[in-house]
């Protein structure tokens, strides 16, 4: 295990690894050495002995490995540090544990990152989502804010307002989420009325085995319908649609004028498929002025 360092430490970015083994302590470790702005303060192996881990030492963030107490672990940690952003490490093909990481994500997670066993091609994702969640801490402190990820039943988020006017010349709204995305959507989404009159597609960035547990988490979180995209699914008021993972998402009109969603395996945009862009080059096409584009990090 790694050695918290003195009280006399750099201001860098603290972080805590927990991990089911050595080995993948080691590999996660591995990655982040070499970014001057990280300091790596523990390496404790198991939920429990991070717990532990987290009393004694202030840390930034957590990387911890999926596993069965990782929703438990999740609420003690933000218990402990409520400040502590939690990002969440798995396999790309982890599909008995994409309800773990989504419902750790409803409770609190800042984020997911699929980078076990998956090489040096991983390093920029992680490090990218590391680096969005203190770029995030940060900009509340300077604020004035607390920089806490607690949430309470009463905390709403506030939507902009928009006129029924020019709702009613809108046909869809699109969400791109990004890094950072999966919590602002959790906080996003429930905002919107079951009576919101325009349907709205939503492209994450999240694996093919984790899209449809997301969406179920979400639909029960939403006064929504919130469903997996289908393809040739007509859309319609008083639904979600989240983009399925590892396919694009377009929106596209028929002949007979009904607004269907369409499903494509063409090559990744920005080496992400679903791609928001596609999306919304889709919607431009098929809806001209007659949406409106949001982005989620």
């Amino acid at each position: 295990m790694i050695p918290a360092p003195g009280n006399d430490s750099s201001d860098r970015t603290r972080i805590v690894v927990v991990m089911n083994s050595s080995e993948g302590a080691e590999s996660i470790v591995g990655i982040l050495r070499g970014s001057t702005d990280l300091e790596i303060v523990g390496t404790p192996i198991g939920v429990s002995a991070g717990l532990a881990w987290l009393q004694k030492i202030s840390a930034n963030i957590v990387l911890v490995e999926n596993g069965p107490d990782l929703v438990s672990f999740t609420r003690q940690a933000h218990k402990i540090c409520p400040a502590v952003g939690i990002l969440l490490l798995s396999h790309a093909n982890d599909q008995s544990g994409a309800q773990q990481i989504v419902d750790a994500l409803t409770v609190g997670a800042f984020d997911f990152a699929p980078v076990l066993s998956g090489g040096e091609s991983v390093t920029p994702l992680l490090l990218s989502k590391i680096r969005c969640f203190s770029i995030k801490q940060y900009s509340r402190m300077a604020q004035g804010g607390q920089p806490t990820l607690s949430r309470t039943p009463s905390s709403a988020p506030v939507l902009p307002t928009v006129s029924k006017s020019k709702l009613s010349e809108c046909e869809a709204i699109l969400i791109g989420v990004s890094t950072g995305g999966p919590e602002a959507l959790m906080e996003f989404l429930p905002g919107f009325d079951s009576s919101f009159p325009v349907p709205i597609v939503i492209v994450l960035h999240m694996p093919k085995e984790f899209t449809g547990a997301m969406a179920a988490s979400l639909d029960r979180k939403s006064n929504l319908h919130v469903v997996e995209a289908q393809d040739c699914a007509e859309i319609s008021v008083g639904t979600a649609y989240l983009a399925q993972g590892g396919r694009h998402c377009l929106l596209e009109r028929g002949l007979d004028k009904i607004l269907r969603l369409r499903l494509g395996d063409g090559p990744p945009e920005n080496g992400c498929r679903p791609a928001v862009d596609v999306l919304f080059r889709s919607a431009a096409l098929a809806l001209g002025n007659r949406a409106v584009g949001v982005g989620l990090t």
